[in-house]
């Protein structure tokens, strides 16, 4: 537990710090992320929730390491334009080869590629 009260959640990179204010993302179950707010809310500090993404854990669309290595590009950037980092950079993260992180990556992208279609095609 911190200091606030609640779970210790990893931010997620990058993390913005502007004008003693700071900006992350935290990936959290419904309740983790509600006991993180009430940490905060006795704490007084003030936060802004800026976005909020809902998945379906029932049927997960990725889990495991296709889940961690896209959470993982996505957070250094890899799909930002320009690149924030490359796939070299992100094998050496994964603690893996070049064409491992890629294959996994691409096949992580393809499933939510598909995804996508699939629940939007009609």
């Amino acid at each position: 537990m911190s200091s606030c009260g609640h779970p210790r959640f990893p931010p997620e990179f990058p993390i913005t710090v502007e004008a003693g204010e700071m900006e992350f993302a935290l990936t959290a179950t419904q309740p983790q992320f509600e006991a993180f707010g009430s940490g905060l809310d006795e704490t007084g500090r003030q936060y802004e929730l800026l976005s909020l993404v809902h998945t379906d854990d029932r049927d997960p669309l990725l889990t495991g390491r296709p889940r961690e290595y896209l959470a993982i590009a996505h957070n250094h950037g890899f799909f930002d334009v320009p690149r924030e980092s490359t796939l070299a950079e992100m094998a050496d993260t994964l603690d893996v080869d070049p064409s491992s992180a890629s294959e996994t990556i691409r096949r992580a992208v393809n499933r939510v590629i598909e995804d996508f279609i699939t629940a939007h095609d009609g």
